[in-house]
């Protein structure tokens, strides 16, 4: 053998060992690789199984479901099993937990309203008196057509206003305007659009910039404040669960969204000028309001949130518990536990409110008064308790997820304004 046949050779062996050297190595790899795909395929087949078991229920015609799995401002977590809703006589309303209504006697509303009176709350520096109305206004603007999906487009305000060509005039004179300050709250608006009309807005322009302005107010400002921004954001970022045909809950409209009476105080100063008792300012004509006694520097704040009102609605509070009970509300541990969120015990509600260990009230508590008294309890007061939050919040964010034309499915539109009080400042100046 040559030289030239001995290189060849050893040239040859060379690139033989080397081939099966990268054989070996490339299994090898292949083989680690395979092992992390089989690992990442099990975890997604478990991920998947678990979402369906959480997505899979039966539903009839009548029934909606929700599965959560958030988690709300105070660390509850929601239930996973799904949550049926009955429709009842109007299309427009519905109950989540339907056949579990709770039956109280007379004597029994009685007194409980009787124990509500209380004219010594403290007041919550951290909710200005103005949302009190910004309240009222939301809730006129829901219930405005019953016959029609529940909006917050203003519907209120738009379909009643008088018009001098595209400018508006606030109507004073029809029912929905039914308490002074819920009409100067509409008048916020009214302004908002005709200065828009005066900056070159069309009409329609106009009315879309002041739709989307006071959506976008009640959800980042209004909702921020009472439910808090944590329990809102996780609503705002995942699927509405509750009540996909936009009806609304009794449990919502009767009870969760009637906190206001609980924090009204026994008066309000107007301006630097007017100060009025509650009674007065559902009967008196108001035109000259200062808007920064509402939301302002100047604010006056509300009283905490609690299983209390003042001695000037007293007739309320007890019309209010047989209207949830005529409605076919359930107890607000039944709704906790219902939710899957942690209900207050018997013992928390007597040790912070005595009247309860009357006539077993404790246990079996109206869901209005229980939503109070867990804001009073769990949120020292200061905003609402997490079942009363879940279902302001999810309501609203889904009225306005239902809804193609709300700012939220309008990702290229900006507020100009983050909240009540730099709308009013830049409307009344």
């Amino acid at each position: 053998m040559d030289y030239k046949q001995t290189n060849f050779v050893c040239l040859l062996f060379i690139v033989v060992i080397v081939v099966l050297i990268a054989i070996v190595l490339w299994s090898s790899g292949d083989s680690e690789n395979e092992h992390i795909y089989f690992e990442t395929s099990k975890a997604a087949q478990k991920d998947i199984s678990i979402n369906q078991t959480l997505n899979t229920t039966q539903t009839n015609s009548n029934d909606q479901t929700i599965n959560t799995t958030q988690t709300n401002s105070n660390d509850q977590t929601l239930n996973t099993t799904p949550i049926k809703t009955q429709t009842n006589t109007t299309n427009q309303y519905t109950l989540i937990l339907n056949n579990k209504k709770l039956i109280l006697s007379n004597a029994t509303l009685q007194y409980l309203a009787q124990t509500m009176i209380n004219n010594k709350i403290q007041l919550n520096t951290k909710i200005p008196l103005g949302y009190i109305f910004v309240m009222q206004l939301i809730a006129d603007d829901i219930a405005f057509n019953q016959t029609k999906t529940p909006s917050l487009n203003l519907e209120s305000l738009y379909n009643t206003a008088n018009f001098n060509a595209d400018y508006l005039e606030l109507n004073t004179n029809i029912n929905d305007t039914h308490n002074a300050l819920l009409a100067q709250t509409k008048l916020i608006f009214v302004r908002f659009h005709n200065k828009l009309i005066d900056m070159g807005l069309n009409f329609e322009a106009a009315k879309t910039e002041v739709i989307q302005t006071y959506q976008y107010l009640v959800v980042k400002d209004f909702l921020f404040k009472f439910c808090t921004p944590k329990l809102v954001r996780k609503l705002l970022n995942r699927k509405t669960r509750l009540l996909s045909n936009s009806q609304i809950p009794l449990e919502f409209s009767m009870a969760a969204f009637r906190f206001a009476h609980s924090i009204l105080p026994n008066e309000i100063m107007i301006n630097d000028d007017l100060t009025l008792k509650m009674n007065d300012v559902f009967e008196k004509k108001i035109v000259d309001i200062n808007w920064a006694k509402f939301f302002g520097s100047e604010a006056q704040y509300s009283r905490k949130i609690g299983p209390h009102i003042n001695s000037t609605t007293q007739e309320l509070a007890l019309n209010l518990l047989k209207q949830g009970q005529q409605s076919g509300l359930t107890s607000g541990r039944k709704l906790s536990k219902y939710l899957g969120i942690r209900a207050l015990t018997s013992k928390q509600l007597e040790r912070h409110f005595k009247e309860t260990k009357k006539y077993n009230l404790s246990n079996e508590t109206p869901l209005w008064y229980y939503l109070l008294a867990e804001s009073a309890i769990r949120e020292k007061g200061e905003a609402l308790g997490p079942v009363g939050a879940f279902l302001v919040a999810e309501v609203i964010i889904m009225i306005l997820k239902n809804d193609t034309n709300s700012y939220l499915h309008t990702k290229e539109w900006k507020s100009k304004y983050k909240n009540f009080d730099s709308l009013c400042r830049y409307v009344f100046n």
